[in-house]
């Protein structure tokens, strides 16, 4: 499963052309109206031409009591996200999908869009700590969800 993720991340990547500015980071949080509380996983990120616009990809798994209630959850997302000095705040507009096994069947994905926002702290020129919050818009609910992670740019 992780390398089905990492493969795909890889040539989002390399389609997206950018083999520059380049983040990579692992995060945990916790979601809102949702039996599967705590989330956790991997984010990988690319810069545009533009300089303050990055493209991110997020794969994480979301923990509850039962595993019917431990989806997977793929998020692909646009970030603005200007740097001064050793903070930088973003915000990200994205879309999602909620599902138990990989597959490109995406009529079995649980679909929502995503909107949210955050911070890097950059504790060296290469290395963050982000906190975050996001709105995950499903079409029968909303999810709140909160996370924080740790980031290598390179």
């Amino acid at each position: 499963m992780i390398k089905k993720i990492i493969l795909l991340t890889v040539i989002l990547m390399v389609v997206n052309g950018a083999a520059f500015a380049i983040e990579f980071g692992v995060t945990g949080g916790i979601m809102s109206k949702s039996s599967s509380n705590f989330n956790y996983g991997i984010v990988g990120g690319t810069g545009f031409l533009i300089p303050m616009l990055k493209m991110e990809f997020e794969f994480y798994k979301m923990k509850g009591a039962e595993p019917p209630d431990n989806p997977n959850v793929i998020t692909i997302g646009i970030k603005f996200r200007p740097k001064f000095g050793k903070l930088s705040p973003y915000a990200i507009l994205g879309v999602g999908g909620e599902f138990d096994h990989l597959t490109f069947d995406f009529g079995k994905y649980n679909k929502f869009t995503l909107i949210g926002g955050g911070v890097h702290l950059f504790l060296m020129d290469m290395i963050s700590i982000r906190a975050d919050i996001r709105f995950l818009n499903f079409s029968d609910s909303t999810r709140t969800r909160f996370s924080g992670g740790i980031f290598l740019h390179f």
